[in-house]
């Protein structure tokens, strides 16, 4: 009975854990923008997916959904209450072994919010390609309109997640930080090299909510968490806790671009 309880406790553990990652909402989204990143189109550089998955390294994007109050769906005006997703089995058409969670929970966001969803998994061997995206969602008003996007009307476009062989260059871990942030963020770390503890001292001129990452040189990532910035200096503290020696890129992240650094771990033996 113990061994029976030992392993439900488990199993419980381990789903909760497959489900503890997030996304945070961009509220900062163009007014005119329904979805971010724009569905790939030829005409718009930068558009689609940008992040590159790799064999057997862990991979996560995010789609940012921004509700308006209504939309024109067959020239008829509709009010929106709420656009809504399964909270599993909607995001089709991604490598096998991936999954998404949504932020709020629940997957419904309600008319005039933003929402995301965190698509993520670790590409097996074999798996390489190209794989098309959609996601179907209702639209919630008197009456529901149940829509795959992009559905070429309201969202235009299309998605594609690029899945490229082991040890190829751009898996997930950014290998450039990005114009955009480097205007405003300053960061370094703080001792380097370190050992047990380092903290991440971030110089800002703007404020909101980031994703603070740590890959290694596989392009792994090894720790995340959400961070808000505030204008001014901020500090961030690391833990190395069981990770090896070696060279790591910390990453600060936002809908705007990336921006990151490297850190050498040197642990006394």
């Amino acid at each position: 009975m113990k061994n029976i309880l030992l392993i439900l406790i488990c199993v419980v553990i381990a789903f909760n854990l497959g489900r503890s990652q997030t996304c945070i909402p961009d509220n900062n989204l163009p007014d005119s923008v329904i979805v971010s990143p724009i569905p790939y189109q030829d005409t718009i550089p930068g558009s689609g997916i940008m992040d590159t998955a790799c064999v057997n390294s862990y991979f996560e994007t995010v789609l940012q959904f921004q509700v308006p109050s209504s939309v024109t769906i067959s020239s008829i005006n509709v009010p929106i209450q709420s656009v809504d997703l399964a909270t599993e089995g909607a995001v089709k058409g991604a490598p096998a072994g991936f999954d998404y969670v949504c932020n709020p929970p629940n997957c419904v966001f309600e008319s005039d919010t933003t929402g995301c969803i965190l698509l993520y998994g670790t590409p097996a061997a074999g798996s390489e390609g190209l794989y098309p995206l959609s996601v179907d969602i209702v639209i919630r008003s008197a009456i529901d309109f149940p829509l795959t996007l992009p559905d070429g009307t309201i969202v235009t476009g299309s998605y594609a997640v690029a899945v490229k062989p082991e040890g190829s260059e751009n898996c997930t871990i950014p290998n450039a930080t990005n114009d955009y942030l480097q205007q405003y963020i300053s960061l370094s770390n703080v001792p380097n090299p370190f050992g047990d503890y380092t903290e991440i001292r971030v110089t800002s001129e703007i404020s909101g909510p980031f994703s603070f990452e740590v890959y290694n040189m596989l392009g792994q990532q090894v720790h995340r968490r959400s961070v808000r910035l505030l204008e001014g200096p901020n500090y961030i503290p690391f833990e190395s806790n069981n990770l090896s020696n070696g060279m790591y890129q910390y990453v600060l992240r936002n809908q705007q671009g990336v921006i990151s650094g490297k850190m050498l771990l040197s642990r006394g033996q």
